[in-house]
């Protein structure tokens, strides 16, 4: 009778011995985390200590921050806000700090607590807002946070200001010298030109020779005046 307990003890010890003394770890609130109001998927790691948790997936890519009580941060894409800065752990598997809401802009202050390695219950409350909030995340596989990081968008860089060109110089056009008068003829018609008289040059008379004075003799009665090369004498 005995070496049948025997055997039992020894077969409880082992089973004992092969579970793990403590299921959680402070480390497993690390990782990606679905919301279950919106389907966002929030990344939760370790920052200076303490944890930290952003957004890095929303089914609406060009929602913005527009709820902002900073008018200067409304056009910001919801995608890489962090909504949790500094929680502290302030008990076992428990951390407390502030959280940022992007439906309606205000700042809870609250805790999250890990209930188990695929829930993390949030709650958070604002003396300005009520209701109180308690939300409970679910923890996505390895496969899923793995298609996140490859599919979240990536900041785009800024464009960079362009610098001033030099102002062109002005063109000083040099002032055109002014034109020659030209004397202008006044047009004649053409039946007009016809009836006028022909220009005239101003043309020097000769002076006229005097008239030649004939002496006339009296005639020869004999008719020798007329023959030439005869010198009569008287």
């Amino acid at each position: 009778m005995r070496f049948p307990t025997l055997q039992a003890a020894i077969a409880v010890a082992a089973l004992l011995g092969a579970l793990p003394a403590s299921a959680l770890d402070r480390h497993d609130v690390q990782g990606i985390w679905r919301h279950p109001d919106n389907g966002s998927l929030i990344q939760v790691y370790p920052c200076d200590g303490a944890i930290c948790a952003k957004v890095v997936w929303v089914l609406d890519q060009t929602r913005t921050d527009i709820k902002n009580p900073d008018p200067a941060l409304r056009d910001r894409p919801i995608v890489g806000i962090v909504i949790w800065r500094h929680a502290k752990e302030t008990a076992n598997l428990q951390w407390s700090g502030s959280s940022y809401n992007s439906l309606d802009g205000a700042t809870y202050y609250g805790t999250l607590n890990l209930t188990s390695e695929k829930t993390l219950v949030v709650a958070g409350c604002n003396l300005s807002v009520t209701p109180c909030f308690e939300r409970t995340w679910t923890k996505v596989n390895a496969e899923t946070a793995k298609a996140v990081s490859t599919t979240a968008p990536q900041p785009q860089p800024q464009p960079q200001p362009q610098k001033a060109q030099p102002a062109a110089k002005p063109v000083v056009e040099k002032p055109k010298a002014p034109a020659k008068a030209v004397a202008v003829k006044p047009k004649v018609s053409a039946a007009v030109a016809a009836q006028a008289p022909a220009p005239t040059e101003n043309a020097v008379e000769k002076p006229k020779e005097p008239a030649e004075i004939r002496v006339e003799r009296p005639r020869d009665p004999n008719g020798y005046d007329d023959l030439p090369h005869i010198h009569i004498a008287r």
